[in-house]
């Protein structure tokens, strides 16, 4: 029987201490899903360290491992999801940064609520660790605000790790952005939508 095709998308900025343990952990996950396979893409966003080495050993280590090298830093994280998605070839694409803070052990949940019939899963951050008091009211500031100007619906903290179905992401990719921005564009997108209430990591290493 043919597997299904998940790609994990993680962009990644000065990640040389996080990849490998991305890796691990992705790897894990797949190896307790007998029906699917995966390709990890790393979407490096023109690191200053060691990551481009770090992820050529990864890449001759195991063929599931594609690298993509941006042009330059373009700041956000946005250019390379998009990059990542325009590169993907799976039934479904996983949307995860690069410094772990989102846990690759919740795609197995993300895959069983794909299977129920869901679009799109996104995970929904219902506590942060590691994050000052400050930082959550900035937080709940931010998303606050960003309803109260938004002419659709916007889900409160959800970022952009998520699942996302092969036709969904064809939408996003076919629309007309300047400013790409994830979280709201696949809102926007509609689309049979749910989220999954998760605890974000603190980052483990780098800064």
């Amino acid at each position: 029987m043919k597997k299904i095709l998940i790609s994990v998308i993680a962009p990644c900025y000065n990640e040389s201490g996080n990849v490998g343990e991305m890796y691990m952990r992705v790897k894990s996950v797949f190896n307790t899903l007998p029906q699917y396979t995966f390709e990890l893409i790393y979407v490096d966003n023109a690191s200053t360290d060691d990551s481009e080495k770090v992820l050529g050993v990864l890449a001759r280590h195991d063929h599931r491992v594609k690298i993509i090298v941006m042009s330059r830093n373009f700041g956000s994280p946005q250019p390379s999801f998009l990059a990542g998605m325009q590169y993907a070839k799976g039934d479904a694409v996983v949307l995860l940064h690069g410094d772990i803070q989102d846990p690759p052990e919740l795609i197995q949940e993300f895959i069983g609520k794909w299977r129920e019939g869901y679009d799109i899963v996104y995970g929904v951050r219902k506590k942060r660790r590691g994050a000052s008091v400050f930082m959550n009211i900035l937080y709940r500031g931010f998303y606050f605000f960003l309803q109260k100007l938004a002419y659709f619906p916007i889900p409160s903290d959800a970022g952009e790790f998520s699942l996302i179905d092969r036709k969904p992401t064809e939408a996003l990719l076919a629309m007309d952005e300047y400013d790409y921005y994830l979280r709201c564009l696949r809102a926007y997108a509609g689309f049979r939508q749910i989220g999954v209430p998760y605890v974000r990591d603190a980052r483990h290493r780098g800064r």
